[in-house]
């Protein structure tokens, strides 16, 4: 991760292509995980459960995982590990499965979310997982943060609660607790992505990236196939027509390679080349694409009093990551609250 005072790029013209080339990766990566809520919806209505369609997302893509990190074993010799000490390895693993259980928690309420309340709601309350970053290190680790923490931390709740009761005030009573419900699911969903965000930032002193993300993966896995299974979902698309069980797992491979490797492996990748801040403000981007999306394909309302309310919810979010990034922080916790969209 970068720090706030490196610049966009390298001085000079081959600089800037540079910088184009990883903002245009951050861009399409922003643009590919915003599908993730329409394809969620798609693979429901061919018949597979919120919970399962998640399984689906992390078990299709760990095979390319592994496949990837014993192709890259393989192509040249192993590299010293960053800490030899055998402990700090295995409680590093430790981590990355937490972190990873954490993962398949928040993916469990946020898919739950989706099916209850709108694309827009349930993605833009989910993204809140850094203000419960910033909370946690300053209840765990003493930390104290500006004023400006706190008008963020304001704003994001306050435009959550005007998001649930624009939604309360356009939907018959019946929707009206299905979808409240549903925003609550995606909350807590923030609460769980942040324990991953604080889990996985831990594991990464000791792992390198593919081997992290590869266990978590598993673990993730490993938390949500028991939890489809206990809801009784469907695991598989069901139809009397072929096509629409093709269409299915079309879906579900698309949310397992394009979306969680492509989408999110290119966010990744190019938060290694850009800075901070300029992320920021490029990724607050990918909840509002949500929300477009969600009006241009699902006819979902997007009316003025829920636009004030995303507005809120993300100028919260930014305030609070500016405020909680600026002040002096422990070690290895640095970019913590800096890290945080997704899908």
């Amino acid at each position: 991760m970068t720090s706030d005072t490196q610049p966009l790029a390298p001085a000079g013209p081959d600089g800037v292509s540079d910088s184009r080339k990883w903002v245009a990766v951050l861009l399409a990566g922003a643009a590919t995980i915003s599908l993730a809520p329409i394809l969620l919806r798609y693979a429901t209505d061919c018949g597979v459960g919120a919970v399962a369609v998640a399984f689906w997302r992390v078990a299709l893509a760990l095979p390319f995982l592994g496949g990837m990190a014993l192709i890259g074993r393989r192509a040249g010799p192993a590299k010293a590990p960053l800490h030899k000490a055998a402990r700090a390895d295995s409680r590093a693993v430790m981590f990355a499965v937490l972190g990873g259980a954490f993962f398949g928690i928040d993916l469990m309420l946020y898919h739950m979310a989706l099916v209850r309340t709108t694309i827009a709601n349930a993605t833009l309350m989910s993204n809140c997982a850094p203000v419960f970053v910033a909370l946690a290190a300053w209840w765990l680790l003493g930390e104290r943060f500006k004023r400006v923490f706190v008008v963020g931390l304001v704003l994001a709740i306050g435009g959550a609660v005007g998001l649930s009761l624009a939604e309360r005030a356009t939907e018959r009573p019946g929707d009206n607790d299905q979808k409240l419900l549903g925003d609550l699911l995606a909350i807590t969903s923030a609460v769980f992505y942040a324990g991953y965000q604080l889990c996985i930032k831990r594991a990464r002193r000791s792992l390198r990236t593919r081997k992290t993300f590869t266990i978590s993966i598993a673990a993730s896995a490993a938390v949500l196939l028991p939890a489809a299974l206990i809801a009784g979902e469907s695991l598989v698309p069901s139809s009397d027509q072929w096509r629409v069980i093709a269409y299915g797992w079309a879906i579900l491979l698309a949310l397992g390679l394009v979306v969680q490797l492509g989408g999110q492996g290119s966010i990744v990748t190019a938060m290694r080349h850009l800075p901070v801040s300029f992320l920021t403000v490029v990724l607050l981007t990918q909840p509002v694409m949500v929300a477009v999306l969600g009006w241009a394909l699902l006819g979902e309302s997007l009316g003025g009093w829920h636009m004030l309310g995303a507005g809120g919810v993300l100028a919260g979010i930014y305030l609070a990551r500016r405020g909680s990034t600026e002040t002096k922080r422990a070690p290895g916790l640095a970019d913590e609250t800096r890290a945080g969209f997704k899908d």
